[in-house]
C-alpha cells in the first residue's frame, strides 16, 4: 500500500517543508481540526491533551534525525498522552457533562475538607420532571444548563454542585446560614423569573405550532 500513501495529489510545494508524504500531513491536519473543534465546540473538555500529544508525533515524524531527537518528541508524546488520559477520568469522575458543574462526588470531597463553620443548600427546580414530559429532554437539558449558569453567576460566593436531576448543591465555607438567606432568595427569584420566561417562550412557540 506504500504507494498509493505516498502519492502526491497536491503541488509539491505544498509540502516541501517536511518529510511526511502528502497523504499523512492530511491525515495530521484534519486530526488537529477534529481535536480544535471538540475542544471549541465543548469547552471544558480534555482535547488540548490530545491536540500536544498530536503535535509531539508529528514532530517526531518530521525531524530529520531519527536518533534522540526522535525518541524525545515520542517520550513528550506519551507523557502528554498519559496526563490527558488522568484529566479525563478526572473530569468523568468529578465533574457534571451537562451543566459543566463539579459533581456529587466533588461535593463529598468538599465537605470531607471543609473546616469550621459552613452553610449548605439545596435547590431543585420545580416540576421539573413535568417540563421535561411536556416539552422533551433538549429543551429540558437547555434548561438545566441555563439555571446552572443562573445559579453559578448569582452567588459568586457559594460553590455550585450538580446534584442529580433538577437538584443542586451551594456550599459556603465560613460563612453562617443567615448570611447566605439573603443571597440565595435572590438567587431562587432570579431563576423563577428565568423559568417563567422560558415557560412563556415554550408556549408561544407551541401556539405558532399549532396555528401553523
Amino acid at each position: 500500500m506504500w504507494p498509493a500513501l505516498a502519492q502526491a495529489f497536491l503541488p509539491r510545494a505544498l509540502s516541501m517543508w517536511t518529510r511526511l508524504d502528502q497523504p499523512a500531513l492530511l491525515a495530521f491536519l484534519l486530526s488537529a481540526a477534529a481535536l480544535g473543534a471538540g475542544r471549541w465546540l465543548a469547552r471544558g473538555t480534555t482535547a488540548r491533551g490530545y491536540l500536544w500529544t498530536l503535535a509531539a508525533v508529528f514532530l517526531a515524524l518530521h525531524v530529520r534525525d531519527v536518533g534522540l531527537d526522535r525518541a524525545l518528541y515520542f517520550a513528550a508524546a506519551g507523557g502528554a498522552l498519559v496526563v490527558a488520559t488522568i484529566e479525563l477520568s478526572y473530569v468523568l469522575a468529578y465533574h457534571d457533562g451537562l451543566t459543566g458543574l463539579p459533581g456529587r462526588r466533588a461535593l463529598n470531597e468538599a465537605l470531607e475538607r471543609v473546616g469550621g463553620a459552613y452553610t449548605i443548600a439545596m435547590v431543585d427546580v420545580d416540576h421539573f420532571k413535568r417540563f421535561n414530559d411536556t416539552y422533551g429532554h433538549d429543551v429540558g437539558d437547555e434548561v438545566l444548563r441555563t439555571v446552572a449558569t443562573r445559579i453559578k453567576d448569582a452567588l459568586p460566593a457559594g460553590r455550585v454542585f450538580r446534584y442529580g436531576g433538577g437538584e443542586f448543591a451551594i456550599l459556603f465555607p465560613g460563612r453562617p446560614a443567615g448570611h447566605c438567606l439573603p443571597m440565595l432568595e435572590a438567587a431562587r427569584a432570579q431563576v423563577e423569573d428565568l423559568m417563567k420566561r422560558l415557560q412563556f417562550l415554550e408556549e408561544q412557540m407551541a401556539v405558532e405550532e399549532q396555528a401553523r
